[in-house]
């Protein structure tokens, strides 16, 4: 290859290394610059439209990361935070709670159609897996911005 390249073969240059062509020989540098003009275009139209919206998006991510969900009230209250929630259910009150605020959940999982989330709901609290349950219903709860009981 390096005999090759020593020889200076224009087809057997690495690209890179091939003398590049001020003009276009077939005419056509009118057409690529049009469409370069075009390109840069969308692609400055698409950045400015995109920039406001991942701001936005990261805004709103932000706002729900502060949020807080509480599921009864008192001593044997669950508070969690909807950027990073932490299992809580330790004792049968809060079971009670959780329960409690399950069934809401997917009744109003069922009023919005939201079939799947109703049935997951359903199904943690049948087989009483209450971590699974408690995921479930703080998750709703947060996505819904339902933060009051």
């Amino acid at each position: 290859m390096a005999s090759l390249f020593i020889c200076g073969s224009t087809a057997l240059r690495h690209w890179a290394l091939r003398p590049q062509l001020n003009r276009d020989p077939l005419g056509g540098s009118h057409f690529r610059h049009r469409t370069e003009t075009n390109t840069s275009r969308v692609s400055t139209r698409l950045y400015r439209t995109s920039v406001p919206l991942i701001v936005a998006i990261g805004a709103a991510l932000a706002c729900s990361a502060d949020r807080q969900v509480t599921i009864g009230s008192g001593e044997d209250a669950l508070v969690y935070r909807c950027g990073a929630p932490k299992p809580q259910v330790e004792s049968v009150r809060q079971i009670e709670l959780l329960a409690h605020e399950a069934a809401n959940v997917a009744q109003r999982a069922v009023g919005r159609n939201e079939v799947a989330t109703a049935t997951s709901v359903v199904n943690a609290l049948q087989s009483r897996d209450f971590r699974r349950l408690e995921e479930l219903v703080v998750g709703y709860r947060c996505e819904h911005e339902d933060s009051t009981e």
